[in-house]
């Protein structure tokens, strides 16, 4: 609720105390999930909407010159704002690797959602007080890092 123009300061704890997602969250569980679908469980989506993802998506550890071909269509100013781009982006992040995506989850959409939203709830929760985060649907990481971030990592 806005008041007077000022947004309201206080929901963030009201978001984690009863475990709900923002609309900005919601939005990445449902583009996480619709990536592991397609490649983890295709035969439980239309073959439609399989397709709709080309087979030629980044992978972990995959960085720009990998990605060219993809990049040359999904980075444009009309796909770049969709789940086309977004998707594949996200589905890569270490926040999915590391702490979605586990063996259980792939044979169990439902194992997937909750570590989905438990993540999520975690990440939206961060930071300070009332301050909200970066949303990891606006700061997604990119595919180009510099060799020294590499070897960091």
């Amino acid at each position: 609720n806005y008041h007077d123009g000022i947004p309201a300061d206080h929901t963030k704890a009201s978001f984690q105390e009863l475990g709900i997602l923002t609309i900005h969250s919601i939005i990445v569980k449902n583009a996480l999930l619709l990536l592991h679908k397609i490649k983890y469980m295709p035969s439980t989506l239309p073959k439609s909407i399989v397709e709709l993802i080309p087979d030629n998506i980044p992978s972990y550890g995959s960085n720009f010159e990998d990605n060219t071909d993809w990049l040359s269509i999904y980075n444009q100013p009309l796909f770049r704002k969709s789940v086309f781009y977004k998707g594949p982006i996200l589905a890569i992040t270490k926040e999915n690797i590391e702490n979605i995506t586990s063996p259980p989850s792939l044979f169990s959409a439902n194992i997937y959602k909750k570590e989905a939203k438990r993540t999520l709830l975690k990440l939206q929760s961060g930071g300070e007080g009332d301050e909200w985060p970066n949303f990891l649907l606006y700061n997604l990481p990119g595919l180009r890092t510099s060799t020294r971030l590499r070897i960091r990592d």
